[in-house]
């Protein structure tokens, strides 16, 4: 007896349950995963910031050892100022407030030095490249430190002529009249150094989440050149080089076009 209703007991359990674990799990009501009108799909954020200027600078290399030397052959000294005239990109690479920066300077003006019919002219350009990190801004203006590597090629050219413009015959009865050496060395640098620009909003664009401005870029940058010894090679037999420091500050001031592009779900321009 007991055993026929322990059975009966099981089956009755057994009857009852399955129709319960049948049962289709809850689910709460709600948007559907894909109606794009109550829940939109999820887009990557990202950030684009680009401005691309020109540059007009002025940069100091301290050329008195060089200076020592031409001195020694009956050459006037040389300034050790020099104008800059160049192009450059400043990018935003993240959405965090870091840039990279590169620029190319040429040598707009070399300093001359003459003494009666001796002329030296010397000329630096530069290559940058580095990094940057906005540590402050308000509104349109933002202050950048920045961190890089620097190329340096100088060219010296040395004219030691009789006759500043001898005429066509006295060059071809003595050739040796005018004679020119240009000497060429390339210096490497560690540049360390601050930008500080403001930008004016010209357009501004709004499509979806994404928010565009168009701006014109005004920038004052500076800083400090920690660089590699340059020598010139003046005898290749016996060797004889005459070198100097090429370590020195600079300044500039840009005027550039800036492009910048923000999607994320503020809609904010970092």
């Amino acid at each position: 007896m007991t055993k026929t209703t322990t059975k009966l007991f099981i089956g009755l359990l057994l009857v009852t349950g399955f129709p319960t674990l049948a049962q289709p799990i809850p689910v709460p009501l709600g948007p559907v995963a894909n109606d794009t009108e109550t829940r939109p799909p999820v887009r990557r954020a990202w950030t684009r910031d680009i401005t691309t200027y020109y540059r007009l600078g002025w940069q100091n290399l301290p050329v008195d050892l060089l200076n020592n030397e031409l001195a020694r052959n009956g050459f006037s000294p040389l300034s050790g100022r020099f104008r800059t005239i160049g192009i450059g990109t400043q990018m935003k690479i993240s959405r965090k407030p870091i840039f990279l920066h590169t620029e190319i300077n040429m040598g707009l003006g070399t300093r001359a030095s003459t003494n009666g019919t001796n002329n030296v002219n010397m000329s630096m350009s530069t290559f940058r490249l580095g990094m940057g990190y906005r540590v402050y801004q308000k509104g349109g203006f933002q202050v950048i430190p920045h961190l890089g590597v620097m190329s340096m090629p100088i060219k010296l050219r040395i004219a030691n002529s009789v006759q500043t413009t001898p005429s066509l015959s006295s060059a071809l009865d003595n050739p040796g009249i005018s004679q020119t050496t240009q000497l060429n060395t390339t210096a490497g640098a560690i540049d360390l150094g601050l930008t500080a620009n403001y930008r004016f909003s010209v357009q501004r664009l709004y499509d979806d989440c994404t928010n565009s401005e168009r701006s014109l870029v005004l920038a004052f940058d500076g800083g400090y050149r920690i660089g590699s010894r340059a020598e010139f090679l003046t005898e290749t037999n016996p060797i004889q080089q005459v070198g100097f420091t090429s370590s020195g500050w600079y300044v500039g001031l840009r005027i550039g076009a800036g492009l910048r592009t923000d999607r994320g779900k503020t809609g904010r321009l970092y």
